[in-house]
């Protein structure tokens, strides 16, 4: 069967290979009833897959602890905890047993409610991008799934088609509920991809509302932050880039902001010396100014003085 999938190249060349499609969207989910005596075989499967959502959960937060640390594995802690929420899957069976649904079917009704409950929560609303991935892995384990993320991308030579890997941020925004979102990829084959995909999603009020973050993890060096500059500023605007960003509250966080100022302001300069850029001080300083720190002063709304250039950069508008 021959599949048509249409969308904007984000690499330059032709390649011919097989397609693999990376999915973040909700799958299409069939209301399908099963006979009583099915019932339990149903329940079952709902706990099958909650059970192997968790060690999928805990295989990826060992990973991350061996590569990152302990602080950045502990957002897979908290997925877990989601993942085997008692009072949410006791609901899910209940439907189960009551109405003589799939687990599948039980299972996204009550997603969806519990997702429309946190939307409308100012709180919970900063939790939903967990939420989904939540969900979104329980029921590709329920309807049979292979899974389609970055980390299962075979070894061997595949085309990333990644028109659906805006679907969280796209049905987030259709919920009005889409928040301010950095996101980041520890692949540099992705860089492009996610450039593009951050462009996706553009708010009148507030300039780069979904950002394309910095160099992340083992890339988190000259070259890679090199790699990351280039593909934001060919695929976006470098301008409104928050710069380095980082959850860490170790004093030893200050030397990565440095580094990163020092690759920043190398790469510019060459590209002044080169003629690539205008040789004009005000401008390109403003920029690289707003980029240390104006910018994302403005994003996550620090408190800063008024009448000072990031108050200023604070008040743009697009």
């Amino acid at each position: 069967m021959t599949r048509l999938l249409r969308g904007i190249g984000v690499s330059p060349g032709v390649a011919c290979a097989p397609a693999f499609v990376v999915r973040m969207d909700f799958p299409e989910v069939p209301d399908r009833a099963v006979r009583p005596d099915h019932v339990d075989a149903e329940v079952r499967r709902l706990r099958e897959a909650v059970e192997y959502v968790v060690s999928h959960l805990q295989e990826l937060g060992q990973r991350v602890l061996h590569r990152a640390g302990p602080e950045e594995s502990r957002i897979f802690d908290a997925q877990i905890l989601m993942a085997q929420d008692e009072e949410f899957l006791a609901s899910v069976e209940t439907l189960i047993r009551n109405n003589q649904l799939s687990a599948e079917t039980a299972y996204e009704f009550k997603a969806l409610e519990l997702r429309n409950l946190w939307s409308g929560a100012a709180r919970l609303r900063e939790r939903l991008a967990d939420l989904h991935a939540i969900q979104l892995r329980m029921l590709d384990r329920l309807m049979g799934g292979a899974g389609h993320e970055l980390w299962s991308i075979p070894a061997d030579e595949h085309v990333i088609v990644a028109s659906t890997l805006d679907g969280l941020a796209k049905g987030l925004e259709e919920e009005g509920s889409l928040p301010k979102i950095v996101i980041y990829n520890n692949n540099p084959a992705d860089n492009y991809v996610f450039a593009t995909m951050a462009g996706n999603f553009h708010d009148r009020g507030l300039a780069a509302k979904v950002q394309f973050g910095s160099a992340w993890w083992f890339l988190d060096q000259k070259e890679g932050i090199e790699w990351q500059l280039n593909a934001l500023s060919c695929a976006g605007l470098l301008s409104r880039f928050v710069g380095m960003v980082t959850d860490s509250r170790s004093f030893m966080s200050f030397p990565r902001h440095e580094y990163f100022r020092r690759v920043l302001c190398n790469l510019i300069g060459n590209e002044v010396e080169a003629g690539l850029l205008p040789d004009n001080e005000e401008l390109i300083g403003a920029m690289i100014r707003n980029v240390c720190y104006g910018n994302a002063a403005a994003h996550f709304g620090l408190a800063v003085g008024p009448g000072s250039a990031v108050a200023e950069t604070a008040k743009t508008r697009v």
